[in-house]
């Protein structure tokens, strides 16, 4: 009987001893993140896209890559927002655009948050609606600590959502007689051409 009862006992113990424990959560590793913003646009339109950086757990250097569709997009300017020292960018704007910052010297991270450069893109006369993706890499060992050590990194790309706006307007023809008068409406301003019957009108 007490062999029982210490047995009970024992198990009483264990079952408040489990209760006690509670799951520990263990969350995903911090990692710097760099980041594209998404824009809208219209064909013609000059557009400003940032290219940021969150979660920053310390960097020196580093060099980002910009890829962009070229037949659609033309870069015309890149502005240093001065966040970090060390600005070194290419002025060849092609795609990929590089983006570098180099200390190399410096004894302490860099760990802020916020805007790093300013793309200016003109965005093509003849752009066709659709999203086109502005993307961020980075090279091995392209972004590195004051210690000389690669930084864990990620990247999410950036889009340009081109649309189409639609007008309507309405264009009287006064040289025929009134009663034979044409009304057009023309409604898309990317048309080229707006035909009515066998006529031509050109260009809207």
């Amino acid at each position: 009987m007490k062999k029982a009862n210490k047995c009970i006992s024992f198990l009483i113990a264990i079952m408040l001893l489990l209760g006690c424990v509670t799951p520990i959560s263990v969350s995903a590793a911090t990692v710097t993140t760099f980041y594209a913003n998404n824009v809208s646009a219209q064909p013609g339109e000059t557009i400003t896209i940032p290219v940021m950086v969150k979660n920053n757990i310390g960097f020196v250097s580093a060099s980002l890559y910009i890829e962009y569709d070229s037949s659609v997009l033309t870069l015309i300017g890149a502005k240093d927002k001065g966040l970090i020292n060390g600005a070194m960018h290419t002025t060849n704007f092609v795609s990929p655009y590089i983006l570098s910052w180099e200390n190399d010297t410096r004894t302490s991270n860099y760990t802020v948050n916020g805007t790093l450069v300013e793309l200016s893109f003109s965005v093509s006369t003849f752009a066709d609606p659709g999203e086109y993706s502005v993307k961020i890499s980075s090279p091995t060992h392209g972004v590195l600590d004051c210690n000389g050590e690669e930084v864990d990194c990620s990247f999410v790309n950036g889009k340009v959502l081109v649309r189409y706006v639609y007008v309507r307007r309405k264009h009287l023809y006064s040289h025929i007689p009134y009663f034979a008068q044409i009304e057009l409406e023309v409604v898309r301003v990317s048309d080229f051409v707006c035909q009515v019957g066998r006529h031509e009108f050109g260009r809207v």
